[in-house]
């Protein structure tokens, strides 16, 4: 029996190491600018084949050995961190009216809606249960999250996944730098530019000069 269990352990240790390794791996291609490898991003999960920003879009997009994963945040009346694209509970789920307005455990008696609008048994998840779903996975690039940084970094912390978030966010350099300059030495931090604005090419300028972000949106 101790033998057995022994194996067992040894077994486990083999698996979490080789996931770990596969997330760096990934992290460090994304890293590169001299790779030449395409890396695959699941927008909100695999919405295909379950509801947008569920767990199981994530589960499917980890199974599917997509590269990163992008999930967007909301919050709730209470301070909660959920998976969420739009301010609405309507086109997502069986709720109405804003997230802000409802407490985590309102929503949680709420279902996801798929694609065709048509309710699942699937339940919104908080950003917490999505990160320990996806340590040591995937990537995750987190969406509409520089708004609720200084809540997201303690989860980071607490999940062990500082290290494979992609952080995306439409501040300016001045702000990310103030705001976020310490915790930029993990999180990786994606400027989002809308190339529409008149001073598109100053701020991307700008970020690269003060920041060399990997990536711009």
């Amino acid at each position: 029996q101790k033998s057995t269990l022994l194996l067992i352990i040894c077994c486990l240790s083999t698996c979490i190491v080789t996931a770990q390794q596969h997330v760096e791996t990934i992290k460090n291609t994304f890293l590169n600018p001299k790779s030449n490898k395409v890396l695959v991003v699941a927008h909100r999960g695999n919405w295909r084949s379950a509801p947008e920003n569920s767990t199981a879009a994530i589960d499917s997009a980890i199974a599917m050995k997509v590269d990163i994963v992008e999930i967007d945040i909301q919050k709730t009346k209470d301070g909660q961190l959920i998976l969420m694209h739009d301010n609405t509970l309507d086109r997502t789920t069986t709720g109405k009216g804003n997230v802000s307005k409802y407490t985590l455990d309102e929503i949680r008696k709420l279902n996801l809606r798929n694609g065709c609008a048509i309710k699942t048994i699937h339940k919104i998840p908080t950003l917490e249960e999505a990160l320990l779903l996806v340590k040591g996975k995937i990537l995750v690039n987190l969406d509409k999250a520089d708004r609720y940084f200084d809540m997201v970094v303690p989860l980071l912390e607490k999940t062990g996944t500082t290290k494979q978030v992609i952080m995306k966010g439409r501040k300016s350099v001045k702000e990310v730098k103030s705001l976020y300059g310490h915790y930029l030495r993990d999180v990786i931090y994606m400027p989002i530019v809308d190339l529409d604005n008149q001073n598109a090419e100053i701020e991307i300028n700008k970020f690269v000069s003060d920041l060399s972000p990997v990536a711009f949106e």
